[in-house]
């Protein structure tokens, strides 16, 4: 599938395109149309076009050739594309791309306002004086916030890159697949622009495509998708070791990475305690 699982539908430009044809051609024409949808591209083939349509090839080439036909023009493979509907195909790409990216700078503007990642139920107190915290989740809107907004539109996003592959993928409950993008932005500190990039990375990766088709596995398998798509993955602070690292530099390095120091620290004014 090319796209969403649905196309919009324009009823009055519709219905006056074929409002002089029968019942046969209208169902033949919306047949082709659906066909097109899911996978992109029609056969320039009249009898796999048959076949699509539910007809057999002696109807579907008289029908074809009286109205239908020319509602459909090769592309430069050489299969046939409804026009119109590719208008709709991209004006609803352009749409996800900027619903997404206005999800991102949402999120970018309440990380610089110091409201992110908090919210309410990352802290049990409801005392605002007794945790500074509090008073950032006392900022945060409703569910309908940018925040939120960009959990769900992380999880549609995976869903539709799957649904190219799996047109037939029953649709997951998105709510439930934001969780695990809740617990990867707050928890895990993982970045969503990165989220999206590796999405994006891993759907297109033979091996990896099939093997991430939830927001779970993808939380799973983060750092070393990551890796793979060359981003630099969120580190943990590595537990502290109980030995004292053995300063193995020679006394020559030791001078010279000293100097080095003594030059950035020169550089730095440094802010006294009362």
């Amino acid at each position: 599938m090319k796209d969403g699982p649905a196309f919009q539908l324009y009823a009055a430009d519709f219905y006056m395109d074929t409002v002089e044809w029968s019942s046969t051609q209208v169902g033949i024409y919306f047949r082709l149309l659906m066909y097109e949808w899911v996978n992109g591209v029609l056969p320039n083939d009249e009898k796999r076009l048959a076949r699509i349509a539910g007809t057999d090839p002696g109807n579907f080439k008289k029908t074809w050739a009286q109205d239908i036909a020319k509602k459909f023009s090769p592309n430069s493979d050489g299969n046939l594309i409804n026009r119109r509907m590719e208008e709709v195909r991209l004006e609803q790409q352009e749409y996800r791309k900027s619903q997404r990216e206005a999800g991102l700078r949402g999120v970018e503007v309440k990380k610089k306002k110091g409201i992110f990642p908090f919210d309410k139920s990352s802290n049990p107190s409801t005392d605002p004086s007794s945790n500074p915290a509090s008073e950032n989740q006392a900022l945060l809107p409703s569910s309908s916030s940018s925040i939120n907004n960009i959990r769900i539109l992380l999880s549609q996003f995976l869903f539709d890159e799957i649904l190219k592959r799996r047109p037939n993928l029953k649709k997951p409950n998105l709510k439930t697949w934001a969780k695990d993008i809740d617990l990867m932005i707050r928890v895990d500190k993982r970045d969503p622009k990165e989220i999206e990039k590796v999405i994006e990375w891993c759907q297109a990766d033979e091996f990896w495509q099939d093997n991430i088709l939830s927001t779970a596995k993808l939380r799973k398998q983060f750092d070393q998708l990551a890796l793979k798509a060359g981003k630099q993955p969120y580190i943990a602070k590595a537990p502290e070791s109980k030995e004292v690292e053995q300063d193995t530099r020679t006394g020559e390095q030791q001078k010279a990475d000293m100097g080095k120091l003594r030059n950035f620290m020169g550089g730095v004014k440094l802010k006294t305690m009362d």
